[in-house]
C-alpha cells in the first residue's frame, strides 16, 4: 500500500535556505515555558547560523528551528531542524552588533513542500 507525502530532502529546499535571512527559533526556558521568537538565519555549505538578542537564549540549549515560505497550502515548503547552540563567530555580511550568533547543531532535520506532493510505497 502507497501513501501520499509532502517530505522532500534538505538539498531540494537549498534554494529557500540560501535566500532566507529570518528564521522563527523555539525553546524551554529554564522556568519550563516554551519561548519563541525570530532569529536572523544564515545557512552556507550546510552549517546553520543563528543571531538572536544578546542575552535571549544561552548556548548549549536545546532548540527548534522552522525557515518557510508560502501563503497558499499549495506553496508551503518549510525546513524544521532540531538540535543544540553552540556560540560562534557572525558570518560574513552579518553587520548587526546587537545579535549573539549561534550554530546549530542539528540532529535532526525534517523538510517538506506541499507543491512536490507524491507517492511513496
Amino acid at each position: 500500500m502507497s501513501r501520499v507525502t509532502n517530505r522532500v530532502g534538505v538539498e531540494t529546499l537549498r534554494d529557500l535556505l540560501e535566500g532566507a535571512r529570518t528564521a522563527a527559533l523555539a525553546y524551554v526556558d529554564e522556568t519550563g515555558a516554551v519561548q519563541a521568537l525570530p532569529a536572523a538565519f544564515r545557512w552556507r555549505e550546510g552549517r546553520i547560523r543563528l543571531g538572536v538578542p544578546i542575552g535571549a537564549v544561552r548556548g548549549g540549549g536545546r532548540v527548534a528551528i522552522v525557515v518557510d515560505e508560502g501563503w497558499f497550502w499549495w506553496d508551503l515548503r518549510a525546513v524544521l531542524a532540531r538540535g543544540a547552540l553552540a556560540p560562534s563567530a557572525p558570518p560574513g555580511g552579518a553587520a548587526a552588533a546587537d545579535l549573539a550568533w549561534f550554530e546549530l547543531a542539528a540532529d535532526r532535520v525534517t523538510a517538506w513542500d506541499y507543491s512536490r506532493l507524491h507517492e511513496e510505497p
